[in-house]
């Protein structure tokens, strides 16, 4: 009896090929995590950043659900918007996560909108600009993570540069630095996911349990 040879699957058409080679680019891009993540966590680094990726490039299936009224959806703000559609369903999210009291949530950011924003004084922040860019993008991340939505460079930067901590040549550095997260994405590129490592989330929840007690 005889048996056929298994030959490697291939992408047998154009968008299959388009497929595989965005699947290896976000798996390129988070390969670096193998030395400071567990398993799980590089699987769900992977899946969105996949995700994002395939938003971005407006590549997804064609067999997709089609978004409300044919729209294109977003991706992030639709997650966070059904499974935490009122402000009080977000309050209790960032409050678990951060482990602050729910009534120190609203101290710290406005949640009226699904996407959260900070609203804490500029008194509460670092005087300088770089530990004041690792406040800011630390709580920021947390809050976004809580609530499943994805963090990418400009989420930090906008409230930096509200709080007037930018500082353009450093910002980025003060991210890929710190042993506290993650920057995902290509190089030189504006808007690249930013994630918290464990130590980034001990430092979330204790910088938002300091500032709860001011």
């Amino acid at each position: 009896m005889t048996t056929e040879a298994h030959e490697p699957l291939v992408p047998q058409t154009k968008a299959g090929s388009n497929m595989a080679s965005v699947v290896r680019e976000a798996w390129l891009a988070t390969a670096t995590l193998d030395e400071v993540a567990d398993a799980h966590t590089r699987q769900s680094a992977f899946m969105l950043v996949l995700e994002a990726m395939l938003r971005n490039r407006g590549e997804a299936s064609t067999e997709a659900v089609i978004p409300r009224n044919g729209a294109e959806a977003d991706s992030a703000s639709d997650v966070g918007d059904n499974l935490y559609s009122t402000p009080e369903l977000r309050g209790d999210a960032i409050s678990s996560y951060l482990q602050i009291a729910r009534e120190h949530v609203e101290s710290l950011f406005a949640i009226g909108e699904p996407e959260p924003t900070l609203q804490l004084p500029v008194h509460n922040l670092s005087q300088g600009k770089r530990p004041a860019t690792r406040e800011i993008a630390l709580l920021v991340v947390a809050a976004r993570t809580s609530l499943g939505l994805d963090t990418f460079t400009d989420h930090i930067r906008e409230p930096t540069e509200y709080y007037r901590k930018y500082d353009g040549p450093n910002f980025l550095s003060t991210l890929q630095k710190s042993d506290e997260f993650v920057v995902l994405g290509r190089p030189r590129t504006r808007a690249r996911v930013v994630r918290l490592r464990r130590a980034g989330v001990a430092a979330a929840q204790e910088l938002a349990q300091k500032l709860s007690a001011e």
